[in-house]
């Protein structure tokens, strides 16, 4: 239910409350003394929560810490309104698109394969493609020998539209598995990852779902598209053995949806492998959480000393190969753009300039994003706060 000035929607679960901020979009679950304390913030009362006096009250250093982390979240404010997040350079939407008649369409049918008929379907198009690879054995050679081979400005084209395809797909498997769980999905469309131009879709509505499976098959949804895609384009090739173009297309498609499954997997950025993480774990913010504690042990902050010995270094583990990754994305960054600076075939002052730029750019990005995290670290682990 919306609050008063439409800004905040409330939803009852089974055992905690979901309040969703409708200008950015995002979740929080709160428990009843939480959402009591909300409701006298913003003054009024949307879902009947128990009574105060069968809840333990909150101490002070609670109330502050609560309030701190409602204004961060957008739920309290001057006038209360509602605040957007600060835009991120290094991660920010480029389009999106909204509820459209024909995406509700399209979203809609493929929610039909979100079953155990749609993995039955999986699993006969693996055992096809196996078997079509063993028989024309000889026709996929030549189509991987045509691709390695052979290099033209229309294979560079022809990359562009299978991402455009491929990522098309991906999102539309994860709105489906939304759709088909709640009934709703949010907005998808283009974004900027550290640099690179990649899909994404806001399934945020999954949380309104109880069941933590429904958050698990939402999160592998997208690469059980990609996967399904492999399967089909490799299983096309033999009908087209004498267009050495098309099949070598279909290769290229399967080989990029192969190689889309694997990397979406990672778990060390937020790809689709890290929400599978966080929904099978069923800890809020674990990226964050796990970044930010191990910045406060790296700087031998205090506060790091204060959490239980297994779970903080299951965490700590965990952020420093989440650390790992982007330092390593920041370098497959700057790769791509020195590989464009010497097709531009610049001066050697040219090229000196840009790798000075580009050095910039990347400690300035690299040193932000941790800067942005011990920050957070602050206001994850307190005196008072529960990590």
């Amino acid at each position: 239910m919306l609050s008063k000035n439409k800004k905040l929607d409330f939803t009852l679960l089974d055992d905690c409350f979901m309040v969703k901020n409708c200008g950015t979009g995002k979740y929080v679950k709160l428990g009843s003394r939480e959402t009591r304390f909300l409701y006298d913030l913003i003054g009024e009362e949307v879902i009947p929560v128990p009574a105060g006096e069968e809840m333990p009250s909150l101490r002070p250093e609670e109330k502050r810490f609560l309030q701190s982390k409602f204004e961060q979240f957008g739920f309290i404010g001057k006038s209360a309104d509602v605040r957007r997040e600060k835009r991120n350079v290094f991660d920010c939407s480029i389009v999106s698109f909204g509820n459209s008649r024909i995406c509700k369409k399209w979203i809609g049918f493929w929610a039909g394969f979100i079953s155990k008929g749609g993995l039955a379907l999986l699993f006969l198009s693996l055992v096809a493609m196996l078997s079509m690879v063993k028989l024309f054995y000889p026709v996929y050679l030549r189509a991987v020998t045509t691709v390695v081979t052979e290099t033209r400005w229309s294979a560079v084209i022809a990359m562009y539209l299978i991402y455009l395809i491929s990522g098309i797909f991906h999102e539309t498997g994860h709105l489906a598995a939304c759709w088909k769980f709640t009934g709703m999905y949010g907005r998808f469309g283009l974004k900027l990852y550290f640099g690179f131009p990649t899909f994404y879709s806001d399934v945020s509505d999954i949380y309104r779902s109880s069941k933590r499976m429904h958050g698990i098959v939402t999160s592998l949804a997208g690469v059980l598209m990609n996967l399904e895609l492999f399967f089909f384009s490799l299983c096309l090739i033999p009908a087209f053995a004498k267009a050495e173009r098309l099949m070598s297309c279909l290769l290229m498609f399967g080989a990029f949806n192969l190689g889309s499954f694997i990397v979406n997997l990672i778990p060390f950025a937020k790809f689709d492998g890290y929400w599978l993480i966080r929904n099978i774990s069923g800890i809020n913010y674990l990226y964050d959480k796990s970044v930010s504690l191990t910045m406060l042990f790296l700087l031998r902050h205090g506060s790091y000393s204060m959490l239980q010995e297994k779970k903080k270094s299951l965490l700590a583990l965990y952020g420093a190969a989440c650390l790992a990754y982007s330092v390593c994305l920041w370098y497959l960054f700057a790769r791509a753009v020195m590989t464009y600076l010497e097709l531009l075939k610049l001066s050697d002052t040219g090229m000196q300039i840009g790798r000075i730029l580009l050095w910039i750019v990347v400690l300035a990005g690299e040193g932000s994003f941790c800067v942005r995290y011990y920050s957070k670290a602050r206001n994850y682990i307190g005196e008072n706060a529960a990590y």
